[in-house]
C-alpha cells in the first residue's frame, strides 16, 4: 500500500497483545519462575500445562446459545459427533505456527471424558452417526492453515457431508439439543447454522494442547467464557469486501504475493463499522464474545491531561447475575474527524478485562489511551507528507463490550483546535492505483504510474498485476543483463492474469513484450489479450486484440532477454480498463511490456524508445536493467532510423538518453532529420578536462546527476540540438560518427522548449542557456554533475 510505515510508536498494538496474552496467566494468580537445574522438561511440568489450559479457555467465545443450550448439567448424557474431537483435532498452525508439545495433547474426546469422571455431567460418548440417546449432542468442525498455503474459499463454507451430520442430529435430538464447536484458524459460514437454529456455537480456535481440556470445562460451566472476537463474522462471503478477485483454485502461495489493497484502511471492522452501522450484514461484530452471566459497564469518569498525552477511561463493571461468577471485557473506541483525512467510523484504542467477578461483584477499571494513537497517516500530503498528523476537529470516545455495543455509549469528546504532526516518517515507494474512501467513492492516488498517455512511452512491470487464476513465481535478480526493476513472473502456462490501467485518450497504441525463453524449443502465439473497458462491474467483457507472440528459443538462458514489437492494442474510449493475458501451455519469463507510441507532443516533451527503430546498421536490440537499449553504435557509420509522427509543425529540441561509456568524447553522434543534416550531438561533460568525470557507484546527490564514462547501461541525457519537424510523417537519423563516441541509446527525447543546466560546485551554481556550451566553467573543479532547469 502506498506509502503505509509501521513505526515505533505503533507498538503500542503489539503490548496490548502481549498485556492480554499476561493477563490470562496472571488473573488466575498463575506465575512464572526460572528454575536453575537444567534437566527441567516444561512439557512435564503442571505449571506448563495449567498455563496453556487456561490460556485456551480464556480465548474460547461463544457466538450462539439459545434456550440455555450451554452450560451442560451434571445430570445429562452427552454425544459427540466428527473426526474433529480426536483423530482431526487441529492442535495449532503449521508451518513456523507449529509448536511441539512433547505427547501431551488433550482432544476434546479426552477432554469430554475427564469432565464425566469429574461428575460435572453423567457421561460422554464419541458418535460414529446420528444414533443413541442423548441429552445434548456437540458436532464437531475442523479446519487447519500453514504458512504459504492460503485457503480456499470452499473452506469458508460447511461441507456437504458435514451439513447432512448436522440435519441428521436435529432431525434426531432437536435442534436446540445441538452444540456446534469450531475447531478452525480463522472465519466460516455460520449463516447456514443460525438458519438451522441450532442451539450453541462455541469457537475454540486452535486451542493448544490443552484444548479439550479447556472445552470441556468451557461447555459443562466450570470455566464462564469470556473470549471475545477479534474478527467480524459476516452473514455471507460476499459481504467481505476483500471477498473481490479470489478463485477457488488458488491454495498454494507463490515465492511473492501483490495484493491490491484497493479497500485501503476499510479491512474488518473498520468497514463494516463505517458500510454498515445497522450491522445488517453481519452475525457476530467485532469484541462480541457471550457470557454465562450478565454484566453492566458503567463509564464513572474520563480524564484528559495534556501535558502527559494520556487520557483515563474509568469504568465500573458489575456482575448482575445470580448463578456465575464470569469476566467482561471493556473495549474503548475511538472516531475522528473525516474532513482532510478519510478514516474509520470507528477504531479500537484500548480495553481491560476484569478479574473473575462473582454474582452482584463489582470492579473499578482504569484505561489509559495515548492521545498519539489517535493519530493518522497522511501518505499524501494532506496536512504534512509521511506523517502521523492529528487533523483539527472532534475526536469521540465511545465504551462497550463490544464495537456494536460501543456505539450506544459515546462518553467524551477530545478536541484538537489546529492540525498537528504528530511523527515524521519516511516513504515507502510502493503503489497503488487507487483506494476506497469513506463514502463509498475511490482516491485515485498513484494515477500517472498506471495511466497510458497519448505521447510517448507507458512501461508496465508485470509482478504489478491486478489478479492470476493460479500460481506465479516472482524472481529477483541484480545481474546487469537482467530484469528492469529486479523481478519477473513465470510459469504462465495455461494462466489468465490481469492487469489495471488508465488510458488518457482512446485510440491505437503500440504494444510491446519483453521476455525470455530458455527452452528447447520456440514459443509460438503465447498468449492472447483482451481489452475490457468496464472493469468494475464484475463481469469478464474484455475485446479481443489482434496479438501474434511468438519467442524463439534461447537454450539455457532464461534471463536473455528479448522485445517482441509489432503488436497494436485498441482502446475505444478514454478512461479506466482491464487488460487481461490469456497464456497458452508455452510461455516463456515476463519482465515488463510496454504501450507507447510514436507521435509527437505539440507541447512539452516527449520520449521515444530508441529500440523501435524502423532500419539500422550494425544496431541491434539489447536489454538492461533499466530496460532495451538500441546498442551498437560504438562503429563510425552505424545508425538507426525511427519514423515518428508530429501534429504541429515547428522547432523542436531533440537530445538522447545514451550511454558513452569508452570516451570522454565531445561530438557524440550526427542527427539527420528526413535526411538532412540537422546538427550534431554533444556530451555534458568539459572536453578540457575529461578526468574529472568518472562513472560512479555512490548515490547522486539529491536533483544532480553523474556524468557516465566506463558505465556500459548508466544513460544520461546529452545535449540538445534544435530540429525542424514537420507536420506528419518525419524520419530521424541517428548516425555514429567515430569510434567508440556513443554506445548505447536508451531514448530519443523531443521538447518544445529548450533546457538549461547548472554545473554544481561546493561554491556556487553556474547557470547555462544552452547545451552547446560544454566548456568546464571557471573556478569549478570538482564539480558534481548536471541538472535541468526551466527557461
Amino acid at each position: 500500500m502506498k506509502n503505509r510505515v509501521i513505526k515505533n510508536k505503533r507498538k503500542s498494538l503489539l503490548t496490548i497483545i502481549l498485556v492480554a496474552c499476561l493477563s490470562v496467566v496472571t488473573a488466575l494468580g498463575i506465575s512464572f519462575s526460572v528454575k536453575n537445574s537444567v534437566n527441567v522438561n516444561a512439557y512435564r511440568d503442571p505449571g506448563s500445562a495449567e498455563v496453556a489450559r487456561v490460556v485456551a479457555e480464556e480465548g474460547i467465545v461463544v457466538l450462539r446459545n439459545e434456550n440455555n443450550a450451554l452450560p451442560f448439567k451434571s445430570n445429562m448424557k452427552i454425544g459427540g459427533l466428527g473426526a474433529g474431537q480426536d483423530t482431526a483435532f487441529i492442535v495449532g498452525g503449521g508451518g513456523s505456527g507449529y509448536v511441539h508439545n512433547g505427547g501431551n495433547t488433550i482432544d476434546p474426546k479426552t477432554g469430554m471424558q475427564n469432565a464425566a469422571s469429574s461428575g460435572r455431567i453423567a457421561s460422554y460418548t464419541a458418535m460414529g452417526s446420528a444414533t443413541g440417546t442423548f441429552d445434548r449432542v456437540i458436532y464437531f468442525i475442523s479446519r487447519t492453515s500453514t504458512e504459504g498455503d492460503d485457503m480456499k474459499v470452499a473452506d469458508y463454507y460447511l461441507k456437504d457431508v458435514e451439513k447432512n451430520d448436522v440435519n441428521n442430529l436435529i432431525n434426531k435430538y432437536g435442534s436446540s439439543n445441538v452444540v456446534i464447536v469450531l475447531n478452525i484458524p480463522t472465519i466460516i459460514d455460520t449463516t447456514w447454522l443460525i438458519e438451522k437454529n441450532v442451539g450453541a456455537i462455541v469457537c475454540m480456535w486452535l486451542p493448544g494442547e490443552q484444548g479439550g481440556n479447556a472445552l470441556a470445562n468451557v461447555l459443562t460451566g466450570a470455566v464462564t467464557p469470556s473470549g471475545k472476537l477479534a474478527d467480524t463474522w459476516a452473514k455471507s462471503y460476499e459481504d467481505y469486501i476483500t471477498s473481490y478477485g479470489t478463485n477457488d483454485a488458488v491454495s498454494q502461495f507463490a515465492s511473492s504475493v501483490n495484493v491490491n489493497y484497493y479497500e485501503d484502511i476499510y479491512v474488518g471492522y473498520r468497514y463494516y463499522e463505517t458500510f454498515d452501522e445497522n450491522y445488517e450484514k453481519v452475525n457476530y461484530e467485532f469484541g462480541f464474545g457471550l457470557s454465562y452471566t450478565t454484566f453492566d459497564i458503567k463509564t464513572t469518569g474520563v480524564n484528559v491531561n495534556k501535558n502527559t498525552g494520556k487520557i483515563k477511561v474509568y469504568v465500573t463493571v458489575k456482575n448482575t447475575g445470580s448463578t456465575y461468577s464470569g469476566k467482561e471485557v471493556v473495549q474503548v473506541y475511538y472516531s475522528t474527524p473525516n474532513d482532510k483525512i478519510d478514516s474509520p467510523a470507528k477504531q479500537l484504542i484500548g480495553f481491560a478485562k476484569t478479574k473473575l467477578l462473582a454474582p452482584n461483584e463489582s470492579q473499578n477499571l482504569t484505561i489509559d489511551i495515548d492521545i498519539n494513537e489517535m493519530s493518522q497517516f497522511d501518505d499524501v500530503g494532506k496536512i504534512q507528507k509521511n506523517a502521523y498528523v492529528m487533523q483539527a476537529g472532534n475526536y469521540d470516545l465511545f465504551v462497550g463490550n463490544s464495537v456494536k455495543d460501543a456505539g450506544k455509549h459515546k462518553v467524551a469528546t477530545y478536541t484538537v483546535n489546529t492540525d498537528l504532526v504528530i511523527e515524521q516518517c519516511g516513504d515507502i515507494n510502493t503503489h497503488i492505483l487507487k483506494r476506497l474512501k469513506s463514502d463509498g467513492t475511490y482516491e485515485y492516488l498513484d494515477k500517472e504510474y498506471y495511466t497510458v498517455k497519448e505521447y510517448g512511452k507507458k512501461v508496465f512491470q508485470t509482478e504489478d498485476l491486478e489478479s492470476i487464476t493460479t500460481e506465479r513465481e516472482f524472481h529477483a535478480d541484480t545481474w546487469f543483463s537482467g530484469l528492469t526493476q529486479g523481478r519477473l513472473v513465470r510459469l504462465l502456462g495455461n494462466q489468465t492474469f490481469r492487469y489495471r490501467i488508465i488510458v488518457e485518450k482512446a485510440g491505437t497504441y503500440n504494444i510491446s513484450f519483453t521476455m525470455a525463453n530458455g527452452s528447447e524449443s520456440d514459443y509460438k502465439d503465447m498468449f492472447e489479450i483482451y481489452v475490457d473497458s468496464t472493469p468494475n462491474d464484475g463481469v469478464d467483457n474484455g475485446v479481443a486484440q489482434n496479438i501474434s507472440a511468438s519467442l524463439t528459443a534461447i537454450k539455457d538462458a532464461w534471463q536473455n532477454w528479448r522485445t517482441i514489437y509489432g503488436n497494436t492494442v485498441t482502446f475505444d474510449k478514454s478512461g479506466e480498463y482491464l487488460l487481461t493475458f490469456k497464456c497458452n501451455a508455452q510461455c516463456g519469463d515476463f519482465d515488463y511490456f510496454t504501450i507507447y507510441n510514436d507521435k509527437v507532443a505539440p507541447a512539452g516533451e516527449t520520449e521515444i524508445s530508441a529500440d523501435t527503430y524502423t532500419a539500422t546498421n550494425g544496431v541491434k536490440q539489447e536489454a538492461c536493467i533499466n530496460g532495451n537499449l538500441a546498442s551498437g553504435y560504438r562503429t563510425a557509420g552505424n545508425y538507426t532510423e525511427h519514423k515518428i509522427t508530429v501534429e504541429k509543425a515547428g522547432k523542436y529540441y531533440l537530445s538522447l538518453d545514451a550511454v558513452t561509456p569508452f570516451k570522454a568524447t565531445e561530438n557524440l553522434a550526427d542527427i539527420y532529420v528526413n535526411s538532412e543534416k540537422a546538427g550534431t550531438l554533444k556530451a555534458l561533460r568539459s572536453s578540457a578536462n575529461p578526468e574529472q568525470i568518472k562513472a560512479t557507484t555512490e548515490a547522486d546527490p539529491a536533483g544532480y546527476t553523474q556524468a557516465s564514462v566506463d558505465c556500459w547501461f548508466t544513460t544520461r541525457e546529452t545535449s540538445s540540438i534544435a530540429v525542424n519537424l514537420n507536420a506528419g510523417e518525419n524520419v530521424i537519423k541517428i548516425l555514429a560518427t567515430s569510434v567508440d563516441s556513443l554506445c548505447n541509446v536508451k531514448s530519443i527525447i523531443l521538447r518544445t522548449t529548450q533546457k538549461a543546466f547548472t554545473y554544481k560546485n561546493n561554491t556556487a551554481d553556474y547557470d547555462f542557456k544552452s547545451f552547446a556550451d560544454t566548456s568546464n566553467p571557471s573556478g569549478s573543479t570538482g564539480w558534481k554533475g548536471y541538472k535541468y532547469l526551466d527557461v
